[in-house]
């Protein structure tokens, strides 16, 4: 396997991981979180979840043409339906080895990834302030969960991973929750 193929896999794999903590910090929100508001010029969700699409409809034109421009914040269905589907072309790229233009793929990771990711830890913290925080859960459980299953997001419309890209979490050996 060369490097830029490993690259691309590790790449698919973050994607994955990143679509996984985003439905985590979305599904079983209350009504209303979307719009909720904590003051001092911080975004709401559903401006966050714009902002993401943003960041990686940005890194999307990377692969090429494509647009960049910033639509209109939607409803909260249509920015997280928007949020998977330019995840999932991310990844489409990814997987047919779309070479990178004006970047490399470190660039990619370190910048408009990273950042995407900051902002889902920003929801699961929204989360937290509007009394819902994000249940609990056993990374040791799910690290011996079949590589096989595939990755599914968001009410099964967008399928990111598969057999050799599901995700796998580090070993902790006796890590306590």
């Amino acid at each position: 396997m060369r490097l830029h193929e490993i690259k691309n896999d590790l790449l698919r794999h973050f994607l994955a991981t990143l679509a996984y903590r985003e439905r985590k910090a979305i599904v079983g929100a209350p009504a209303g979180f979307a719009g909720f508001d904590v003051g001092h010029g911080v975004r709401t969700p559903v401006e966050i979840v714009s902002h993401m699409s943003g960041v990686l409809t940005h890194a999307y034109s990377f692969f090429g043409p494509g647009e960049t421009r910033k639509p209109q914040i939607g409803s909260w269905e249509q920015e997280v339906e928007r949020f998977f589907q330019i995840l999932s072309a991310l990844d489409r790229s990814l997987e047919l080895h779309m070479e990178v233009k004006g970047r490399n793929q470190e660039q990619l990771l370190q910048v408009p990834l990273a950042d995407t990711m900051t902002h889902v830890g920003q929801l699961a913290m929204l989360r937290r302030m509007a009394s819902s925080p994000i249940p609990k859960e056993s990374f040791d459980k799910l690290r011996s969960e079949s590589v096989k299953s595939l990755f599914v997001v968001w009410k099964d419309r967008v399928r990111l991973a598969h057999e050799t890209h599901a995700i796998r979490y580090l070993q902790y050996p006796n890590r306590q929750n």
